[in-house]
Formats: structure tokens, sequence, C-alpha cells
């Protein structure tokens, strides 16, 4: 709400471009270990530290090919200027790449409230940064500092925290070999990650290649406007998924229940919210963002239909990841980047944004039936019919609602 009254969609484009691949080298630094180490019953000092070592040199190796990778990056999105921001992002990537390991011991023990107070301390710091250095440096200079003050001031403290952890607080070790019993779990969740990435920000790669910069700030802000709904819905409730299955997974009919419950709940709240940041995009875009943001509307509209179905596919991955099936979850990443390199594809050819909307809101509805498909057949070993059925048809419902209010409006 701040930073839109202070930055052109322009800015913010060119900032998106850049944060597509500040995320990119996220998934990669992150390697898999988290969910790997949440699993983990047991750790030694000596393999927490190698460990502790491997993403040291991880996020070393990512942030030097992040670097040289600049002149391939501005020629793929034909924009010069992306090169004066990579440096800031190289070092966002190391520091997030160094957070994994602590944080997992965190997760592991559900120490949610430090984590919490970790972002929101990085967050509000790397505000007030941006507002301090806007007044100095060119705006797209002091916008994207953000990028390297957030995972700084939380690596600091998820660091520093991890301490009364069970495993404690990583060191510098020289154990790499530790990083070997959890590569099994770790290389499918790392394939996962990297096809999730592009199943995630293909259509921002595209619309900022093809539409220009000032549609992919007006798209991320969009997008970004669609996902509040979730952080408050989904977000805060996903990386408790897996620590809290932990001692449940061989009770697959009560999981199977709980999940049944959950989702559905999770539904229910997810329509209400689509309801009313459709019928309220005009007063949310204007008082979140400010004038200059008023061609948002129409794609947040568009947008708002995928939160239902984003509220339960959100929660899934934690559900494969605490039964260790992440093979069928690298499965579910590529059937979906399938689907969004075809809308890809499609906007290539039609040239329009609200195209792109439109199809993300398809493709994720496609995506659902297949991944929850996959979860009934091979983890709760039942049919999935009555759950799809129960959760896409109040969906249908809402969607057919809106339409027709919306046209006869």
């Amino acid at each position: 709400m701040v930073l839109a009254r202070y930055f052109t969609p322009d800015v913010f484009g060119l900032v998106a471009m850049v944060n597509v691949f500040y995320i990119f080298f996220q998934f990669l630094s992150e390697g898999g270990v988290g969910p790997a180490i949440i699993n983990c019953n047991k750790l030694t000092k000596n393999e927490r530290d190698g460990i502790f070592s491997i993403t040291l040199i991880m996020g070393c190796v990512l942030s030097l090919i992040l670097y040289f990778s600049s002149s391939l990056i501005s020629i793929l999105y034909n924009n010069e200027e992306i090169k004066d921001l990579i440096p800031f992002v190289v070092v966002s990537t190391f520091f997030f790449s160094i957070t994994v390991l602590p944080n997992a011991f965190l997760l592991r023990e559900q120490r949610y409230y430090v984590i919490a107070f970790s972002n929101i301390l990085s967050e509000l710091t790397g505000l007030a940064l941006t507002l301090i250095l806007i007044n100095f440096f060119e705006p797209k200079y002091a916008l994207v500092s953000r990028l390297v003050c957030i995972p700084i001031v939380n690596f600091i403290c998820i660091y520093f925290s991890s301490r009364k952890t069970e495993f404690g607080r990583p060191n510098v070790g020289y154990n790499l070999l530790a990083i070997k019993p959890f590569l099994s779990f770790s290389i499918f969740q790392y394939g996962y990650n990297i096809v999730n990435f592009f199943t995630r920000n293909i259509d921002s790669i595209i619309v900022a290649r093809v539409l220009g910069i000032t549609s992919i700030g007006l798209y991320d802000r969009a997008y970004q406007l669609m996902r509040y709904p979730l952080m408050l819905l989904t977000f805060a409730m996903t990386p408790a998924i897996q620590p809290t299955l932990r001692d449940k997974i061989n009770d697959i009919e009560a999981v199977e229940s709980l999940h049944f419950k959950f989702t559905l709940q999770l539904t229910a709240l997810g329509i209400a919210a689509s309801i009313f940041v459709f019928f309220s995009a005009q007063y949310i875009v204007y008082y979140v963002l400010g004038e200059q943001w008023l061609d948002v509307i129409p794609l947040i509209k568009i947008l708002s239909l995928a939160i239902p179905i984003q509220c339960v596919l959100s929660t899934s991955a934690s559900f494969y990841q605490a039964f260790s099936k992440v093979t069928l979850l690298f499965a579910n990443g590529l059937f979906t980047s399938f689907l969004m390199i075809f809308s890809a594809a499609l906007i290539m050819e039609f040239k329009s944004i609200t195209l792109m909307c439109w199809l993300v809101v398809a493709v994720y509805h496609i995506s659902f039936i297949q991944c929850y498909y996959l979860m009934y057949k091979y983890i709760f070993k039942k049919s999935s019919i009555k759950y799809i059925v129960s959760i896409l048809s109040p969906i249908l419902v809402i969607l057919l609602f809106v339409y027709y209010m919306s046209d006869a409006a």
C-alpha cells in the first residue's frame, strides 16, 4: 500500500522482472533440504554443520552463476536496465541459501512465532530502508533494496533463534557427505522446486517479454493482490502441515479425514474471499494501490476466480512431503508446467494480458484434478471422485454466479 504510492508501474515492472530470477535461485538454493530436515528424526552435530556448509557453498555458487548471467537475463527481457539490479539479487540469493537449514529446524519444532517475528521485522526493515533510499537514489535502486534487506535481516533473526532447537545453531563444518542420506528425498523435491518455478513464473516472463515493462508491472500487482487472501488463509497454515503430520502418517484414514475437512473449510473461505475481491476490485485497487494502478481492476477480477482452488492447491505439497511422496509432487509440477507453457505459447500468439489471466485460472483448476487424483490413488489409497466433486461443485456454482452477476451489471 505504501510503496505503490511512491513507485510507478514501470519501476515495479522492472523490479518484478528481477524478482522472477530471485525466486528461481531461491528454489535452487533450497534444494529440497528444508522438507527433508523436517522429516528427519536424528541429526548429529557433525552432520548438521556439514549440511550447513553445503547450503553455504550452494549460495556462493548460485550467486556467482546469477551474477554472470546478467547479460543473458537482459537479452531474455530485451531490457538493459536489468543488469543494474542483478548485483542486489546476488546478495539476496546468498543469504536466502544459508537461512534454509536453521529455518527448517524452527519449522520442524513448530516455532511459528519466531519465524513470524523474523518475517515481520525483515519486511518492516526493508520498507523503512526503501523509503529512506528513495530520497537519495533512483527509484529502481530504492525499490530493489528491499530484496537485499529482507533476507539479511531474516537470516540474522532465524540463525540466532535456531540455537534453542533440538539440533541447535548450525556452524561451518567439513562433513559434506552428511547430505547423502537426504538425497533420495531432496532430489525430487529439488526437481519439483525448479519445475514449480517455471509453472509459477513463466507467465510473468512471457508478459514482460511480449507485452513490455508496464504490462508486467500491472500483472505483477494484480497477481499479488490475488495472493493476499491466500496469504491470510493458507500461507500461515502450509508450513505447519508437514511438521504436524510427521507423527500421524501411519494412520492414513485419520489423515485423509483431517485433509478432507480441512480443505473443505478452506474452499468455503476461499469462495468468500473470491466473491469479495471480485465485487470490490475497484475499491481494493483504489485504496490499496492508488489512482495510477486503476488498470489493474479488470485483471484482479479475473484472477480472483482462482482464489478458492488455489487455497486448496497451496496445501497439497505439504501432504505429499509428509508422506515422502516427492516423486508424485514432481510429477504434479511437470503436468502444471506443461499447461503453463501451452498458455504462454497462446499469449505469444494473441498478445493479451487479459487472456493470460483467464488461462491462469483455467490451469489451476485443471491442475487441481490431476494433483488430487494422484494423492488419493497413491497416498490415501481410495477413489478421488467424491473429494474432487465436493471441492469443485461449490466453486463452479460460484463462478457461474459471479459471471451472471457481472454480466447483468
